[in-house]
């Protein structure tokens, strides 16, 4: 039988089994803060702000995108990898 490696979880100290389960869990709250973006997004199109505001917003945007990316990168070496 194939040994399931584990790491710590934060806060509890309590073990995460990473197997696929887990990779589509995250990958599915990823996409779930995704739709509340977009929502927040549509709510913002409707105010009227100033030009430093929406390059704050499309920073944050994009920072957090980028975030969503490299956690999506490393659930695929977890899959690829077997961990």
């Amino acid at each position: 039988m194939e040994e399931m490696k584990t790491i710590p979880a934060a806060p509890e100290g309590e073990t995460v089994k990473l197997d696929e389960a887990y990779v589509v869990a995250k990958i599915e709250q990823i996409m779930a803060e995704s739709e509340h973006l977009r929502k927040t997004l549509e709510v913002l199109q409707n105010q009227t702000m100033s030009g430093e505001a929406v390059i704050g917003i499309g920073n944050m945007i994009e920072a957090r995108e980028r975030t969503n990316q490299a956690m999506i990168d490393l659930l695929k070496r977890i899959v690829v990898d077997k961990l």
